[in-house]
């Protein structure tokens, strides 16, 4: 989790303050951020909610991505999916609570 931390941030500030126009000398976190676009992860996270947030979730989902999978267990929803759209998928679950334990693993490139 880390690195792709870093990944976003090295990214961020190629994008923000390039170096020159040179493509040759581009930082290794760019290019790996150019293999990983159009790559499909596979999502998971934990959310506090009840059984009306897990409906909201799942059908944001569904508008988003691919074999949506989640359980209620007590009072927490726990979920994964297959999407390319990490961000928006992410921001649904931020409208509904504060998600924790968030993850991705690249499934294709």
């Amino acid at each position: 989790m880390a690195s792709g931390i870093l990944l976003l941030v090295d990214s961020f500030v190629e994008v923000v303050c390039p170096d020159d126009d040179d493509d040759s000398d581009r930082s290794g976190a760019a290019e790996d951020l150019e293999r990983l676009e159009g790559g499909r992860f596979e999502l998971r996270l934990e959310l506090d909610g009840d059984p009306d947030t897990l409906e909201l979730l799942v059908a944001g989902w569904r508008a988003l991505a691919a074999d949506v999978r989640v359980e209620l267990v007590g009072s927490t929803i726990t979920a994964r999916c297959a999407t390319d759209l990490l961000g928006p998928c992410i921001e649904v679950a931020i409208g509904l609570g504060t998600p924790r334990n968030i993850d991705a693993d690249l499934l294709s490139a």
